[in-house]
């Protein structure tokens, strides 16, 4: 099994399987250790973790390294995990410069330039802001801030065809009615316009409201 360190060149003692049980991983002195196979189980009633040590063995110390942060390690809604340790996530308008340790908590740096967050976080680097082109149709509702990405909006006359959140990502020109055919329902920031063909005896240049009948 992978993550577990033992000590070389001993010599091979042969033992029977048998089982350890301990409510943490750590360092553990056993008079036999497996070098071969290890096998863990954790029971969801006791909580416990059961250790198989099975088919050869060393008469050493055995160090099971990384095991607890593989399979164990919880961290609370304010931390992220990071090489199997928790540590304390940035407010938003951060991102981590560097990761805590032993000595000292997490370091975290303002977002600066076109980037955010706008939640607690473990990120390394904040997030680029939304850029709002009027070659998509769009144009800025809410600037971007360190705190809040950038809100889109369609620009007169476009309607929004592509949304992320409260923002429009990609927006279309409305569609112009032809000559026989009304405006039946204008278009607005999230809908194309509608258009109907006139009934017999009537016509539209394409921008009535309603169709107009011929006059005699």
């Amino acid at each position: 099994m992978e993550k577990v360190q033992v000590i070389k060149d001993f010599p091979w003692i042969v033992a029977d399987e048998q089982e350890v049980l301990m409510q943490e991983l750590r360092l553990i002195p056993l008079k036999t250790m497996t070098s071969d196979i290890v096998k863990y189980k954790k029971s969801p009633t006791s909580g416990m973790l059961h250790i198989w040590q099975v088919k050869r063995i060393y008469a050493i110390y055995s160090v099971i390294l990384n095991l607890s942060g593989m399979c164990c390690t919880t961290c609370n809604t304010a931390e992220y995990e990071i090489h199997g340790e928790c540590c304390p996530m940035c407010a938003p308008g951060h991102h981590v410069f560097k990761h805590c340790d032993s000595q000292s908590g997490t370091q975290c740096k303002v977002c600066s330039g076109s980037t955010y967050t706008d939640v607690p976080n473990g990120l390394t680097a904040c997030l680029p802001c939304a850029v709002c082109d009027e070659g998509n149709g769009l144009h800025v509702k809410h600037k971007c801030s360190y705190t809040s990405d950038a809100l889109c909006e369609p620009l007169s006359g476009y309607y929004c065809t592509e949304t992320q959140g409260e923002s429009c990502r990609k927006a279309r020109e409305h569609s112009t009615c032809l000559p026989g055919q009304y405006i039946y329902q204008n278009g607005t920031a999230l809908t194309d316009t509608v258009c109907k063909d006139c009934p017999e005896e009537t016509y539209s240049d394409g921008s009535f409201m309603h169709c107009k009948p011929h006059t005699k």
